[in-house]
């Protein structure tokens, strides 16, 4: 980054405006992601019943569990390489895109498994199969947060924000 852009970008008045602006975003990201899942669930509790809920809470917990595997430390570091260095920011996202895209199959493929190994009732393995694929729609996501938090540009990210159930 040039030093002259990078000087001006960083004064103190700007850098102060710029936070306050990213975590006014956030905040209120965080606020209306818990008010929508506490009526998601809500409604989810009281349609679905004790039995059919609780399938879907185990199958919400167990897809959560194994999808974590998805990140393995990518998207801090590709948030914190884009910060030091933007030129570098095509490199960086396509190297995490390729790991994210090939450890979501992977997670995708091994809770397929286990959920059979362990042996659950046909139920619950839909359901598990079916969430399963939110796997992969919360890696490339959580992959596109990390490079707007890279470029500083939190609204951004404030609209992808999801519950981390």
């Amino acid at each position: 980054m040039n030093p002259a852009v990078r000087e001006d970008r960083d004064h103190p008045t700007r850098a102060t405006r710029r936070v306050a602006k990213n975590t006014a975003y956030l905040a209120l990201a965080d606020v209306a992601n818990k008010t929508m899942s506490f009526f998601f669930y809500l409604l989810a509790a009281r349609h679905l019943g004790v039995e059919r809920f609780g399938v879907l809470s185990f199958a919400l917990a167990f897809t959560t569990m194994l999808g974590v595997l998805t990140d393995l430390g990518l998207g801090a570091v590709t948030a914190r390489e884009i910060a030091r260095n933007p030129a570098v920011a095509q490199r960086e996202a396509n190297a995490a895109l390729a790991v994210k895209l090939v450890a979501s199959v992977l997670a995708i493929g091994l809770i397929g498994g286990l959920v059979n190994w362990i042996g659950y009732p046909a139920t619950t393995i839909r359901v598990v199969y079916i969430l399963s694929f939110s796997v992969f729609a919360n890696a490339i996501s959580s992959y596109y947060c990390s490079v707007f938090q890279g470029f500083e540009r939190m609204e951004l990210v404030a609209l992808t924000r999801r519950n981390s159930r």
